[in-house]
């Protein structure tokens, strides 16, 4: 007897569980979206904010609640992929009947110098400045795009690189089709020639570096030239 009351308190228990899924179900099948949730990677830096994404998705309509009603999900995501500053969304729906929104952000490698001016990014393609961050990446000056896609691989080794990053500013192309780096807080140019055996130039570069400040002679040249793969030649300010 006690062992077949037992299995009615189960039964009963498992109604129950079954009755309280399906009201809360069918509570939420007719529930209107109340609220995006959006969240955007790499916080620190942000080209494009939460505001704008609210913005884009339902405009400045006072009649949210309904244009959040009737979106289409799908299209709403194709639609953020198009923006300029966004590399990737994922919109969907979340179990509370909210509208859930992750953007990944475009991320710049330099600013390039024109009329407009726009960052190049981590795959190498034109992306527009932002309204509210500016990034602290190298100016590069107007080039044409084979330059532009000529430079683009010292421009990833640079930001690979903490002393490069921190120490680059700026880079321009001369009449004779060389690379010139400048840098920060001191005076002299780096003649980097083309953008061919990156790595063994930049060694050469930091071990002149070092040893010249360990000497303190970095501020007695006016130009460095690591164009010849296997040398370091230094031009000194002339007195």
């Amino acid at each position: 007897m006690k062992r077949g009351w037992q299995y009615i308190q189960l039964l009963i228990l498992l109604v129950t569980v079954v009755l309280l899924y399906s009201f809360s179900s069918g509570r939420n099948s007719h529930r209107s979206r109340q609220q995006m949730e959006i969240a955007i990677l790499h916080e620190q830096n942000l080209f494009v904010t939460e505001d704008k994404i609210r913005s884009m998705v339902t405009g400045h309509t006072a009649e949210a609640e309904q244009v959040m009603d009737s979106l289409d999900l799908y299209q709403l995501e194709k639609n953020l992929k198009t923006y300029g500053l966004i590399a990737d969304a994922e919109v969907y729906e979340t179990v509370t009947k909210n509208v859930g929104i992750e953007i990944t952000q475009r991320e710049p490698l330099a600013r390039v110098m024109g009329t407009p001016s726009y960052y190049l990014d981590t795959e190498g393609a034109f992306m527009p400045l932002s309204d509210v961050y500016t990034a602290r990446v190298p100016l590069v000056g107007a080039m044409d795009s084979l330059s532009l896609a000529k430079l683009f691989p010292l421009l990833r080794y640079i930001e690979g690189d903490p002393f490069l990053k921190k120490q680059v500013v700026s880079i321009e192309k001369d009449k004779a089709e060389d690379y010139i780096l400048k840098l920060r807080q001191l005076d002299f140019e780096v003649n980097f020639g083309n953008t061919t055996a990156i790595e063994k130039k930049m060694n050469n570069f930091k071990a002149f570096y070092k040893k010249a400040e360990r000497d303190s002679l970095l501020k007695q040249y006016s130009l460095v030239n690591l164009k010849y793969t296997n040398q370091v030649v230094c031009t000194k300010t002339e007195v």
